[in-house]
C-alpha cells in the first residue's frame, strides 16, 4: 500500500506569522524600528531595536545580531575606543 502524504508541516509553515516569508518581515521591521530608534535613542537604538523586534517576534537570529552589536558598543564605550577584533555592525 503507498505511504500517505502528510501535509501537516506545510500546513503548519502557513498558518505561522509571516510564514516562509517571516525571516525577511522580521528583517524588514528591525531596519525600521533601528531607524527610528536612532533618532532617539542615539547609537545605541539600532541594536536595542534588533534585540526587541528578536525578542518580539521569537527570532533567535536578530535576537544574537542585536546583543552582538550592543555588547560591541557597551565594550568600546568602556575602553574609550576600538578593541581588536570584533567584526560588528557598528564597526
Amino acid at each position: 500500500m503507498a505511504r500517505r502524504r502528510s501535509y501537516r508541516k506545510v500546513y503548519r509553515r502557513a498558518r505561522t506569522s509571516g510564514g516562509s516569508f517571516k525571516p525577511i518581515i522580521d528583517g524588514v521591521i528591525a531596519g525600521a524600528a533601528g531607524q527610528l530608534a536612532g533618532k532617539y535613542l542615539g547609537n545605541m537604538g539600532h541594536p536595542i531595536a534588533t534585540l526587541g523586534i528578536g525578542y518580539f517576534r521569537n527570532n533567535t537570529t536578530l535576537k544574537t545580531i542585536g546583543a552582538q552589536n550592543l555588547g560591541a558598543m557597551l565594550v568600546s564605550q568602556f575602553t574609550g575606543g576600538n578593541v581588536g577584533g570584533g567584526g560588528g555592525f557598528f564597526e
